[in-house]
């Protein structure tokens, strides 16, 4: 993981919203992808549990199989230690996004009201640079947090899906 805050946040390309969140998205981009990777690995674990159970009822329970009910349970014990492991390292994952975003922001801010000085009161209220370091750097965290569980939540809705078709 990385080393908080960064030594040196970047130059940020601050000429829209949308082109300031692609600079932060580019600035973390494999950290971002490993939370979708395990974000995806975690929900998918969760949307196949049903069909496992029904595979363990119909194979095992109903055939009177006990062979096949041991395979399906074993298979669902796996299935739910990849998902507890995936959703752990998920979460590890979505902290550091979330932190890696909120210090790049602060560090911007701050960078920035430097290099202002004394003319940043005449130009922005107090406030607002307050809130900018309160609220706003909240709101890019979240957005980079939860990039992970809606690349999950995507694919496992395919996924359910497929298993209904």
């Amino acid at each position: 993981m990385r080393q908080l805050p960064l030594e040196h946040p970047g130059h940020a390309d601050a000429r829209t919203p949308w082109r300031f969140l692609g600079w932060m998205l580019r600035g973390q981009w494999w950290t971002l992808a490993m939370g979708m990777v395990f974000g995806i690995i975690w929900m998918t674990c969760s949307a196949v549990i049903p069909a496992i159970i029904g595979k363990a009822i119909d194979e095992g329970i109903t055939a009177r199989d006990s062979g096949q009910l041991w395979r399906w349970a074993a298979i669902l014990f796996g299935i739910g230690l990849l998902q507890s492991s995936s959703g752990i390292l998920r979460h590890r994952y979505a902290v550091t996004n979330w932190l890696t975003a909120a210090y790049r922001v602060v560090q911007l801010v701050t960078r920035q009201a430097t290099h202002l000085g004394a003319t940043l009161s005449k130009r922005v209220a107090t406030g607002e640079v307050v809130a900018i370091g309160t609220n706003d750097l909240s709101h890019i965290g979240n957005a980079m947090d939860v990039l992970a569980r809606t690349a999950g939540a995507l694919v496992s809705f395919f996924v359910v899906a497929v298993i209904l078709l």
